[in-house]
């Protein structure tokens, strides 16, 4: 399935689709930008991806947290 979004993720304004260097493709994902600042701003985001940049898996409790809390 393929999304296509023109609402700027950085603004929040709707954004063109005529010029493609403000157009990022992510896997199934197409995003629009307002101006090349908001692309730039974006792609030096970091975003976590589940089981490949989380430090801990809280769906997986241990007993390493140090014991009763009380």
């Amino acid at each position: 399935m393929k999304i296509t979004s023109n609402l700027d993720p950085i603004s929040l304004n709707d954004a063109p689709t005529d010029d493609p260097r403000l157009h990022l493709h992510d896997r199934d994902l197409d995003i629009y930008f307002e101006s090349t600042e908001n692309l730039e701003t974006y792609r030096n985001m970091h975003i976590e991806r589940h089981g490949l940049d989380f430090e801990h898996i809280w769906e997986n409790p241990t007993d390493d947290l140090g014991g009763d809390w009380n």
